[in-house]
């Protein structure tokens, strides 16, 4: 246990820092979710409270193993704190201080330090289903939108052309079979020499319950050829994934998709 010394900003003597041991910093961490390619990590800390009544509040202080602590984070009187958006491979080291209704702040708990893991994260087990979408083409061709969750890059998913052509936007929804920490996905225009409905703009949501969607993880624009594009993104818990195919490359209004595939972990 640390036991810190204190120096007073006032001249009233804060009691509550003779008792510092409770600020023993322990650490639950996990990795899930959170802007593109940049973070995924998040870890929660927690300390034991203060007996003294005459301690008001803490903050907690986190810095790289390179840097030196900046501002705290004042978290009033809780004694737990989530920071979210932490750099994947990183080292960080936290602290805590306690500080009283003067706002005198105490020397630093023990520190912690801290490794965010690199996860590595591959395609889904395409067991999943395609519950929603609002568009294929069942007459002209087999353009039926299983063909995009196949598994063949042979086969593809079309929408309609044969007795109308519904405009853009089109979308899919895919049900996972349970729920995966979902940082990416990849799309496989269609690979049969023809480019029609490739996909030029696109969204993509993610959901728990296929109900509450939020803002997209990802937007973007997909280049005008026929490779494989993969899309990376923060890792979010999810069961539900949308597709949204917001334009066509050459601007006519189809959609098409050889394959689909999610990018994640159980």
């Amino acid at each position: 246990m640390f036991q810190p010394s204190v120096m007073p900003r006032s001249l009233r003597r804060f009691s509550c820092f003779s008792l510092l041991a409770f600020l023993y910093l322990v650490v639950f961490t996990f990795i899930v979710l959170f802007a593109r390619n940049v973070y995924s990590a998040e870890v929660t800390l927690a300390w034991d409270a203060s007996a003294d009544p005459s301690c008001a509040g803490y903050k907690i202080y986190k810095r790289t193993s390179a840097e030196t602590y900046g501002d705290g984070v004042d978290v009033e009187n809780r004694t737990e704190h989530e920071f979210l958006k932490l750099d994947d491979g990183q080292t960080y080291v936290f602290a805590v201080t306690a500080y009283d209704e003067y706002e005198n702040e105490s020397a630093f708990s023990n520190e912690i330090s801290w490794t965010s893991s690199i996860d590595h994260f591959t395609c889904i087990p395409s067991e999943f289903t395609v519950v929603f979408v609002n568009s294929e083409e069942t007459k002209g061709e087999d353009g039926r939108v299983e063909n995009a969750i196949d598994g063949r890059p042979d086969t593809f998913w079309h929408t309609q052309w044969y007795d109308a052509d519904p405009v853009h936007p089109h979308e899919m929804v895919i049900d996972l079979g349970d729920a995966y920490i979902v940082k990416g996905f990849q799309y496989l225009p269609r690979q049969d020499g023809c480019i029609n409905g490739t996909v030029a703009d696109y969204s993509l949501y993610v959901s728990e319950d296929g109900l509450a969607w939020g803002e997209p993880v990802a937007t973007g624009t997909f280049a005008d050829d026929t490779t494989e594009k993969e899309v990376m993104f923060g890792p979010r818990p999810a069961r539900y994934v949308r597709f949204v195919a917001l334009s066509e490359v050459n601007g006519r209004p189809w959609t098409s998709a050889a394959e689909i595939n999610i990018l994640g972990r159980p």
